[in-house]
């Protein structure tokens, strides 16, 4: 009788662990998102649709794929793998292109969107306040930019008055030129002012060169007073130079990205690993705040493994994240028993995790990398193996096998070679939470870099087929044409609960003996974090 009780409610215990509770609320730009259609991409069973707030409410029975559509908006995926009371998902706008035309409906453009199409929107302009669109603009203004522009030399009051019609030249009682958007003969008329490559000048620029002018607009009186104020009551003259222009252009007439142009060099400032560490030990640990009203995050838990040098402290920590039961914390300190050479214990930590995750690529890696570094080679490849193989049918359904799985089968099969090779370091990067969004960024030797963003916003497509997949990490190769030493920072940007994330990275050689492994707590969705040096 006492086994049948205790059957049922282990029977009892476990329906109720599979219930999978998700609230939250859909966005966009503009505001919440009410008729959001939510489905579960493995059955297409329509779970909920958001209501006139933007807020929505389903039950899962076992972590799933879940789509987010909307027409006119781009569908998001999301991989719930455990409850989720403040789940946030943002909608963006799709763009269309209809025949060489673009039809464009997305979020407004940012600084550095406009930043990066400088060279090609000639309808741009850059100010004192910012960047201005002529197509956008709410105000009269006028503008010519460099395909009109006169190279004749000369006088730049001579040339806006050749080209601009309406604007009037006269001399101060100092023989210096003024210029006035009007025709106006008032004894109490303002002269425009000038805003050249975002500096203001209230004078005339007689020092100026007309060749090097690139761009020019005007705009009237009332118009301007609106962003300059009195400055800008007689009107401003807009000039952007040649000699001012940061923004490059390649070959194809398209903006090059910032991040790989060769002359990029690093100068932002970035906060060490360590003081990351210790500002979310004194902000969400110790200060009783932050993750503790969240139900003390596992977050909380995995950084009192990294501060903690009691070793009963450290067991207590151990005993929390187990209690956690969720896929983040359980992955989380399975990568940590592996970090800490604990590697029978962290094999079976990922063992268990991949008999309730094995729709999700991701356990394939995670189980095959605790396999190799306990020297169970076979194991290891076989699993690989057997989710390539899946890719081909419909379990997983990709067209190639990833690009993850491939250098993991390489890697274990070159490791057994005996051939010479470059000295490549392999950057593995790893997140616990699957909605997880930050940038890399790569310095080299030189002091020059390249930068990785994997965002909604700017990799949709990837951050959503990794989400279909259930792929948690990427990675990048580095080789000896360039030795020295390199430097890897990560910018945490936050995933949709605002909570902070576990962030794994391991560099790993030829041989898997020569791996140098670094992971931590990131929480600052705005700080550069340097987190780890390596030597090629």
């Amino acid at each position: 009788m006492k086994k049948l009780s205790l059957l049922a409610l282990l029977l009892v215990c476990n329906a109720v662990f599979a219930q999978i509770m998700v609230k939250g609320v859909v966005e966009t730009d503009y505001g919440k998102l009410n008729a959001v259609h939510i489905k579960n991409q493995k059955n297409q069973e329509l779970l909920t649709v958001s209501k006139n707030d933007g807020v929505f409410e389903f039950e899962l029975n076992e972590p799933s794929l879940v789509a987010f559509t909307y027409m006119g908006m781009q569908t998001q995926l999301i991989r719930i793998e455990e409850s989720e009371e403040n789940l946030e998902v943002n909608l963006f706008a799709v763009v269309e292109e209809l025949e060489n035309v673009e039809v464009v409906k997305k979020r407004k453009k940012t600084y550095l969107d406009k930043y990066r199409e400088y060279n090609i929107n000639k309808n741009l302009i850059k100010t004192f306040w910012g960047f201005l669109d002529k197509e956008r603009a709410t105000f009269q203004m006028r503008m010519l930019n460099e395909d009109e522009m006169p190279q004749t030399g000369g006088d730049l009051a001579f040339m806006l008055r050749g080209k601009f019609p309406g604007v009037y030249i006269n001399n101060d009682a100092y023989g210096s030129k003024e210029i006035y958007l009007r025709p106006t003969f008032s004894f109490g008329a303002t002269a425009a002012g000038y805003d050249i490559d975002g500096q203001l000048f209230d004078t005339y620029p007689n020092w100026l060169d007309t060749n090097d002018i690139m761009r020019i607009a005007l705009i009237p009186s009332r118009s301007a007073n609106v962003r300059y104020g009195t400055f800008g009551k007689g009107g401003i003259i807009l000039i952007n130079t040649y000699r001012a222009n940061t923004h490059p252009i390649g070959e194809n007439g398209k903006p090059i990205d910032l991040a790989l142009l060769r002359y990029n060099k690093f100068n932002e400032e970035a906060i060490t690993y360590e003081d990351n560490q210790r500002n979310f030990q004194l902000t969400y640990v110790d200060s009783n705040n932050g993750m503790n009203s969240k139900e003390n995050h596992y977050t909380s838990n995995l950084s009192r493994l990294f501060q903690e040098s009691d070793m009963s402290e450290k067991q207590n920590a151990i005993r929390d994240l187990e209690d956690k039961n969720t896929y983040s914390a359980r992955r989380a300190l399975g990568q940590y028993l592996l970090e800490q050479n604990e590697l029978e214990k962290g094999l079976v930590v990922f063992k268990e995790l991949f008999k309730g995750h094995t729709d999700a690529l991701q356990s394939y890696l995670d189980l095959s990398w605790a396999y190799r570094l306990n020297n169970e080679k076979d194991k290891a490849a076989a699993l690989l193996f057997r989710a390539a193989e899946l890719g081909g049918i419909s379990y997983f359904n990709f067209e190639r096998t990833p690009l993850r799985v491939e250098r993991e089968i390489e890697a274990i099969i070159d490791e057994s070679s005996e051939t010479e090779e470059l000295n490549t370091k392999r950057i593995v990067i790893e997140w616990s939470d699957p909605e997880s969004e930050f940038e890399l960024v790569f310095v080299n030797p030189e002091n020059k870099y390249f930068s990785k963003s994997y965002t909604s916003i700017q990799s949709l497509a990837e951050v959503s087929e990794n989400k279909r997949l259930g792929l948690y990490s990427t990675e990048f190769e580095i080789d000896e044409n360039l030795p020295g030493k390199w430097k890897v920072l990560v910018r945490y940007l936050g995933n949709k609960k605002k909570t902070p994330t576990v962030f794994n990275l391991r560099v790993v050689g030829t041989n898997y003996n020569d791996l140098k492994q670094k992971m931590g707590v990131l929480h600052q969705t705005s700080s550069l974090v340097h987190w780890i040096d390596l030597e090629i």
